[in-house]
């Protein structure tokens, strides 16, 4: 299966254990300090480039999910809702030079930042039927 630019527009799943690239389509890729997926940035350049990703399931990688990885494994709490929140906000900036599409994303962020800080409590509104990998950060 091939991947699609806006599939992970908003979805960190290409992660430097889990996949392989050409390393001469590397070059001029600069990473902000402050970035934190540092993969989901590189993926989606080099989609945003006209790169593709194909989809294989004939590998196995294992990772080592737990409360202290950025994610992390527990429920969602206001902090790291918060800090989500500060991770996308920086990835969609960032990758506005590259693809406008992801104005929307970055403004979307920006009301939810709003929101939260303005009403600690929705939180509790939040859906958390998936509580890995942002997905409830919406």
């Amino acid at each position: 299966m091939i991947a699609n630019k806006c599939f992970i527009q908003n979805k960190n799943i290409f992660g430097l254990s889990n996949t392989a690239v050409k390393v001469s389509i590397l070059e001029n890729i600069h990473f902000d300090r402050d970035l934190v997926a540092i993969d989901w940035y590189l993926y989606s350049i080099l989609l945003a480039r006209g790169y593709s990703a194909i989809f294989t399931n004939e590998v196995e990688t294992f990772y080592r999910q737990h409360e202290e990885n950025t994610v992390g494994i527990s429920r969602l709490s206001l902090e790291s809702l918060t800090q989500g929140i500060l991770v996308k906000l920086k990835h969609y900036k960032l990758m506005r030079k590259y693809n406008l599409e992801y104005t929307k994303s970055y403004e979307d962020m920006l009301l939810l930042q709003k929101t939260v800080k303005d009403d600690p409590s929705y939180i509790k509104k939040i859906n958390q039927k998936n509580p890995l990998w942002w997905e409830d950060i919406k």
